[in-house]
């Protein structure tokens, strides 16, 4: 029983636990928003359908209809009920395809959050002891993986997050098109001035595609800083030490690895 604890207990098994740890939080986005909402979203449609139908009818109706003649040409009662009617269709059209967009901004806001909730998953379980306050805003988490020289904005997958950042801060606060997105030319918006499903949906469905790719390459790039050490990594290690301290440091810390490694082999015995 010792030694099963000894094991799970070593830094090797803890190195392990960590780095699968890493994997398992990649796998985690979620999408079951979009899984929600899709039932809703065909029966507005079914429900436009109809009503756009209804439309279609009610102007061949208007068209068979004969004004009343006089000096002026005015409208019949029938005439008079079909504008009545028609008004209506357009108006609950209206609020449906409103309600329509509403869903599909929360769909991208609900999946850029996840983004967000498993970057910061992983560096809590990466850097522990890292102090995480003002982290989590974009612009902080390139600078803390620049520190790290952990590859985060040069990722393939990284400018489809990027543009679904830039829309998700955009739909917090309009629902108009504002420069960031006329600036990236995000092509679903071009010559749009407001959102819209089809344009929304398009996006999306673009996007979210490479959220998967992009949250594994981060972890595969998080693991490579903190287990792989090649040579010439380790040269880097070194010569950047040796910038800044003096010999005498120098020599204690050298001292320090040697006893630690010592420690390690003692123990592998």
């Amino acid at each position: 029983m010792s030694n099963i604890l000894d094991m799970i207990n070593s830094k090797k098994w803890q190195f392990i636990f960590k780095r699968n740890a890493l994997t398992e939080i990649a796998k985690q986005i979620d999408f079951t928003y979009e899984e929600a909402i899709k039932p809703r979203e065909v029966e507005i449609e079914k429900k436009i359908a109809e009503l756009t139908n209804d439309e279609q009818k009610l102007l061949a109706d208007f068209s068979d209809l004969e004004p009343v003649e006089g000096d002026h040409m005015y409208p019949t009662n029938d005439q008079l009920g079909i504008y009545h009617d028609q008004a209506d269709i357009q108006h609950t059209i209206s609020i449906l395809d409103g309600q329509m967009i509403s869903m599909k901004e929360m769909q991208i806001v609900y999946l850029y959050k996840n983004i967000e909730i498993l970057l910061k998953e992983i560096i809590r379980t990466a850097f522990p002891g890292e102090d995480k306050r003002d982290l989590f805003a974009w612009d902080n988490m390139k600078y803390f993986f620049k520190l790290k020289k952990i590859e985060f904005t040069s990722i393939k997958e990284f400018e489809y997050v990027n543009q679904l950042r830039i829309v998700n801060n955009n739909i917090k606060h309009s629902s108009e098109i504002g420069t960031e997105i006329q600036k990236k030319g995000i092509n679903e918006f071009k010559g749009l001035c407001e959102f819209n499903f089809n344009s929304l949906t398009e996006f999306y469905n673009r996007v979210k595609t490479h959220i998967e790719p992009f949250l594994d390459n981060v972890v595969v790039n998080v693991n490579l800083h903190l287990f792989e050490f090649c040579d010439e990594r380790i040269d880097n290690i070194v010569k950047d030490y040796a910038q800044h301290m003096d010999e005498e440091t120098l020599l204690r810390l050298s001292k320090a690895l040697e006893a630690e490694t010592h420690n390690k082999v003692f123990k592998r015995n």
